[in-house]
């Protein structure tokens, strides 16, 4: 078992170098508990902007409440995710499966825990 402390900031760009994110997100950035996103979904719809703040961590899977400008709404319903995603968007809500990622770039770990506290994440592997 391991423990890795990182702040959100740091996570998100180890993230950013190993899983492509969609093209329509236009801008990414982290700041406290909190990840500032703005996507640009085409001609059809405004740009939405979105927070996501960590919530909690439990079964493999990081949660965060999600807050939009409301577009998120209507952009939800055109938007179909794979049966194997390691995200799930809801209206209020994105689940992220992060034992589904590791594997792909680390053999034999898996995120048991996460942990949020004084601006920074520890991260507990088995």
């Amino acid at each position: 078992m391991a423990k890795i402390m990182l702040t959100l900031d740091e996570m998100l760009a180890i993230a950013q170098k190993n899983v492509k994110l969609p093209a329509q997100i236009s801008e990414i950035k982290a700041e406290g508990d909190s990840i500032d996103v703005s996507i640009d979904p085409g001609s059809f719809f405004p740009n939405i902007s979105a927070t996501a703040t960590y919530d909690f961590f439990s079964g493999g899977e990081i949660h965060f409440d999600l807050k939009t400008n409301g577009m998120i709404q209507i952009l939800l319903k055109f938007i179909e995710l794979p049966a194997d995603a390691w995200f799930k968007i809801e209206s209020d809500k994105i689940t992220i499966n992060i034992n589904k990622i590791l594997p792909k770039y680390v053999n034999g770990v898996q995120v048991s825990d996460i942990k949020y506290s004084n601006g920074e994440f520890t991260v507990y592997t088995s």
